[in-house]
């Protein structure tokens, strides 16, 4: 019988320097579709803000005082993520 044996080493190496441009971008693009967003008020803002843990991370903030009740109502960031290719699904801990 063949075996594989992975290389945890070299995709931890994948994971947070390959990826951290394109997720990196992602992000950003996310986050200038969620800035489109008609129900996004006057006095908000959307930004995008990359960084690395284990893996490339690009976290997508609608900054306002009410932005969760925003998001809950209208899925500003659901929609733009959406609108790029990404699936959102609920996080079950």
């Amino acid at each position: 019988m063949v075996g594989i044996e992975l290389d945890y080493e070299a995709i931890g190496e994948i994971l947070r320097v390959a990826c951290r441009r394109p997720v990196n971008a992602l992000g950003r693009a996310v986050a200038e579709a969620a800035g489109g967003d008609a129900n996004l008020p006057d006095n908000a803002t959307v930004t995008s803000r990359g960084f690395t843990t284990d893996r490339a991370v690009a976290v997508v903030r609608l900054n306002h005082p009410e932005g969760v009740a925003l998001q809950a109502k209208y899925g500003i960031l659901t929609r733009a993520a959406s609108a790029n290719g990404l699936e959102v699904v609920e996080k079950n801990e």
